[in-house]
């Protein structure tokens, strides 16, 4: 496959640009492809202070050799053997610089001719070359953007009046480079709600999937670190592989759709450990379902119980009109022992319908506790029943209603 070199530019700055290339150059290095990225943005070095530990340590590591790395704009020649460095698996960077020193403004000529020498060889070594740009149209910019230095251009650019107005401007600018054929345009920092309808709407233009702007990537920007997730995924993570997809065609899109599904099975592997989770809490609110069942059979019986007492008590003397004196009578004949058992029979009989009062004045207690069981039931059976469906799904749906949302 013939390298691919790609510039990311932007009519102004904060676009996340710098964000989106270093995180191409990531996901096509875990597809274990050969990535070269090079900081060409003379007035912030973006991609060079994003990785700027890895850029010191290179840098002492070469110092204790004796070879001074140096940079892109450090005003020396640029060797690929000595100044890239390894960022991880696969991708390296040549930096903006490596000495962090104020120079005069290097020559155009003498700025495109460092970096043509370093793409001839890059072209040898690496599968695709991305070019961070400096914002604007300035004559850095320009020249990476020409159809002698990159490939394609990618003008990321968030979605508002003037940012529209920037990429009309850069285009008018540069017609020959920034034409339909080579040139794409990138929506960045997109409400997710928006995501998937201009996705559809600008399916027949060039321009690519919108990227996600919402709190996970939030975070990852305001700690200099890219917001993708290779191991569980994440909105932003699918719109690069969308995107990646787009850009480089059939055979980039097979190996895409071949990690995504083994990325799948690995994101599957908690879902089946909750599913089995939610099946053992389920068997066990079950099994208490039986005991609470039996509770409240005992606790309905426990109710009518003082009615029934009632209703004998009252037919007893209803039936016996004379009980008061039959009563005297026998109570005259009893032995003290028999009276005394007799009173002791009469106080159990009057607790116990005192205790059935209490039982049926809990019975409000009781119907909450029920309650709350049946919810809880309710809420682990539809959890059983998301995780059901978690278990066959696509690795898109996984992301957007993975785990977390189970």
């Amino acid at each position: 496959m013939k390298t691919r070199v790609y510039c990311l530019a932007s009519a102004k700055g904060g676009s996340g640009k710098t964000v989106l290339c270093a995180s191409f150059a990531s996901f096509l290095g875990e597809l274990g492809k050969k990535i070269l990225l090079v900081d060409m943005d003379a007035a912030t070095y973006g991609m060079t202070l994003l990785y700027l530990k890895e850029v010191n340590a290179h840098r002492d590591e070469r110092s204790d050799s004796r070879e001074n790395p140096s940079g892109i704009f450090d005003g020396k020649p640029v060797s690929l053997s000595r100044d890239a460095v390894r960022l991880s698996d696969g991708v390296s960077m040549i930096p903006a610089t490596c000495s962090f020193t104020m120079k005069g403004q290097l020559e155009e000529p003498n700025i495109k001719a460092a970096l043509a020498a370093v793409l001839v060889k890059a072209r040898e070594e690496y599968d695709f070359v991305f070019i961070d740009a400096q914002a604007g149209s300035d004559e850095y910019s320009r020249t990476v953007m020409g159809r002698d230095i990159s490939d394609e251009v990618i003008i990321v650019s968030e979605y508002d009046p003037l940012s529209a107005a920037g990429i009309e401007r850069l285009k008018a600018l540069l017609p020959d480079d920034l034409n339909y054929t080579r040139a794409w345009v990138l929506l960045n920092k997109m409400l997710p709600d928006f995501v998937n309808t201009f996705s559809e709407f600008l399916e027949v233009s060039k321009y690519l999937a919108p990227i996600p702007w919402d709190a996970e990537v939030v975070r990852a920007y305001a700690k200099r670190r890219l917001p993708l997730d290779l191991s569980h995924g994440n909105q932003f993570t699918l719109s690069i592989m969308q995107n990646l997809k787009k850009l480089m065609g059939p055979e980039i899109a097979n190996e895409i759709e071949q990690w995504a599904e083994s990325r799948a099975s690995s994101i599957r592997e908690p879902i089946e450990e909750q599913y089995r989770d939610a099946e053992l809490e389920l068997k066990g609110l079950l099994e208490q379902k039986v005991v609470l069942e039996r509770r409240m059979s005992m606790r309905r019986l426990a109710r009518m119980l003082p009615a029934v007492f009632a209703v004998m008590t009252a037919v007893s003397f209803t039936i016996l009109p004379s009980s008061s004196r039959i009563l005297s009578e026998l109570f005259g004949k009893l032995s003290s022992a028999m009276t005394a058992t007799l009173a002791m029979a009469v106080g159990f009989s009057a607790a116990l319908f005192l205790y059935m009062s209490r039982l049926w004045d809990r019975s409000a207690e009781n119907e909450l506790e029920e309650a709350r069981f049946t919810r809880q039931l309710t809420i682990v059976e539809d959890r059983l029943k998301k995780l059901e469906l978690l278990r066959k799904a696509d690795l898109e749906t996984l992301v957007k209603k993975g785990p977390r949302d189970a």
